[in-house]
């Protein structure tokens, strides 16, 4: 376990705290338990963050832009 130090975040979809792991390139990987989201960052530039967000298997993405149009 060397190399990876613990990181505690929020979850961006249900706001739980949730803990992660840096590893030696700058890149923490975390699991949501409660809702099931991963997201994976990375530090571009010394004020860049990089942060994906991966919905779990099952869930939708909701897009504006169609809700719009069936009104």
């Amino acid at each position: 376990m060397l190399g990876w130090k613990p990181i505690i975040r929020h979850c961006r979809n249900c706001g739980a705290k949730i803990v992660g792991f840096k590893n030696k390139q700058g890149v923490v990987k975390v699991d949501c338990p409660k809702c099931g989201v991963s997201c994976i960052s990375r530090m571009l530039d010394r004020r860049h963050e990089r942060c994906d967000t991966y919905a779990p298997p099952g869930m939708e993405n909701l897009d504006e832009d169609e809700d719009e149009a069936d009104n």
